[in-house]
């Protein structure tokens, strides 16, 4: 014979197995479902952020005749990372991703600002507010036999480094 106590206890263990195990089962549907997505983005070639990356990009990039930049002359190439600069008689090419998280950065009034986490450069690219601790890339520049400047993104020069107009080199 069982006493109303123990029915009670039994009738308590079980719901608390079955809820335990229903919260198992769900946690493995949604674990498993998370992965999927996952894997169809990866799958897709999307990035964390979901957007799809666009297809490599050759670290050299041609930005235009000597003569398209007049003396003040600013062009950024956001798709490439970088703006090129004719600062008098010197052209100069600094990197538009934040040295913090590697957020594209907008150029401001002062240099430059990170617009995630609020980094800022001076017009040189050095760090004038944190979280970045590292100053922006300066990039090679050079002059093409056609006349073309180019930009090397996979050269990377110290700062203040230049083209020089009057010297074409």
């Amino acid at each position: 014979m069982t006493n109303d106590n123990d029915a009670a206890t039994n009738e308590s263990r079980r719901q608390f197995l079955q809820k335990a195990a229903l919260t198992v089962i769900g946690a493995g549907i949604a674990a498993t479902g998370l992965c999927r997505c996952q894997t169809e983005a990866a799958a897709a070639g999307l990035d964390d952020d979901g957007a799809k990356p666009g297809p490599p990009r050759s670290p050299k990039v041609k930005v235009g005749k000597l003569s398209d930049f007049k003396v003040g002359t600013k062009k950024s190439f956001a798709g490439s990372g970088f703006e090129i600069e004719r600062r008098g008689d010197k052209i100069v090419a600094i990197s538009l991703h934040c040295t913090h998280k590697g957020v594209l950065i907008n150029p401001s009034s002062k240099g430059f600002a990170c617009p995630a986490h609020g980094a800022q450069f001076d017009k040189d690219g050095r760090v004038t507010n944190g979280p970045a601790q590292t100053n922006l890339p300066w990039y090679s520049v050079t002059l093409l036999k056609t006349g073309e400047l180019e930009v090397d993104t996979s050269k990377v020069v110290p700062l203040g480094t230049s083209f020089d107009v009057k010297k074409k080199k």
